[in-house]
């Protein structure tokens, strides 16, 4: 009897510590900031949401320091961005701590693009970072799917947010995007984490990097499928895609030339960084292994044959003729929107 109660008070002081940890958590994570009402997306065919829990245990592992988040107001909507350390982001974050901002003329373009395709719009951000592009759409009101792959920025962007009041606008989804499905490798690059990209495994050898970061890579069409599935719209609905994903764009498009057949969206927009010619080898044009020049005539085909029409930042018709030298931002609208109805072309 004796043993009995020994082991039955071991019990009870089991059950007390396990009940304090508890208490501790919920209060530390929990009280703290609430969980967002958004619905809880389901069946979502292999893309991987960064939801409420994700994003508490990312923040445990990446604390986001109070200073960090800032409030910026580049077209007249403020709205918080939570920065890296400068030494870690030299480029995005060192502007806009300086005071300055980050592709401004980007964001008001596709803020009038989503307010063209009415109050039901979708920004899909692929390569989101810390969020500029889409953090701006969800604060002027339009749903946003915003794709990144690490999570040291999907953490600040789903914090700024919540400081905005908008992640019930938000989906925000922890992938890479590539040609096919396959668990991708991306390489940070320390100094500059926009610029980090998705590399080739090589004999394992990645395992003993700690720059490097292993994710699932999904197709875009998947990304795509998810939004056509989960909306409650009855009419087709419009699609502004931004996609900055270090060279890896002709991949991306040319393994899911389906986007542009799904029936309830309707891709209007394409805004995406178009830097694959490299001259630095003097007169001859080099093209990276991601993106090979055979590739990238692909790619323009498939724009061209689904009636896409390509301008530069400034609203510029440009020469599709000479898209295999662009090195620059690039707008593709689809024939029936404003920007390429105004030409009067047909």
């Amino acid at each position: 009897m004796g043993l009995l109660r020994l082991f039955r008070r071991k019990q009870k002081w089991v059950l007390g510590i396990i009940l304090i940890i508890f208490v501790v958590y919920r209060f530390t994570y929990h009280e703290s900031e609430s969980e967002p009402s958004g619905r809880k997306l389901k069946n979502t065919g292999g893309v991987s949401v960064f939801d409420y829990d994700r994003y508490l245990f990312a923040k445990s592992l990446n604390p986001i320091p109070e200073d960090s988040c800032l409030l910026i107001n580049p077209n007249g909507v403020p709205y918080h961005v939570c920065i890296h350390k400068i030494e870690e982001d030299i480029y995005i974050s060192d502007s806009i701590r300086n005071g300055w901002s980050w592709e401004p003329i980007l964001s008001r373009h596709i803020g009038s693009f989503l307010d063209q395709g009415g109050w039901n719009s979708i920004l899909v951000d692929i390569g989101a970072n810390i969020g500029i592009h889409s953090l701006f759409a969800a604060k002027l009101g339009h749903r946003v799917f915003a794709v990144e792959p690490l999570d040291v920025n999907l953490v600040k962007m789903f914090h700024a947010s919540l400081l905005d009041g908008t992640s019930n606008s938000m989906t925000i989804l922890e992938n890479a995007i590539d040609m096919y499905e396959h668990e991708a490798i991306i390489q940070k690059n320390v100094e500059n984490l926009g610029g980090s990209y998705l590399t080739p495994q090589i004999h394992g050898l990645d395992q003993l990097n700690p720059n490097t970061v292993h994710i699932p890579a999904v197709r875009l069409v998947q990304i795509l499928h998810l939004i056509s599935n989960h909306t409650t719209q009855t009419e087709r609905q419009t699609v502004v895609m931004k996609m900055d994903i270090e060279k890896y764009e002709c991949r991306a498009f040319l393994g899911s030339s389906e986007i542009f057949d799904i029936p309830n969206l309707y891709v209007s927009h394409i805004v995406m960084e178009w830097r694959f010619a490299d001259r630095s080898k003097g007169s001859i044009v080099m093209y990276p292994p991601s993106c090979p020049e055979t590739m990238l005539e692909d790619l323009i085909n498939l724009f061209n044959d689904h009636d896409y029409y390509p301008f530069s930042d400034d609203l510029d018709l440009l020469e599709a003729s000479e898209a295999m030298g662009w090195t620059k931002d690039v707008i593709w609208a689809h024939k029936d929107t404003q920007l390429v109805q105004e030409l009067n072309l047909f």
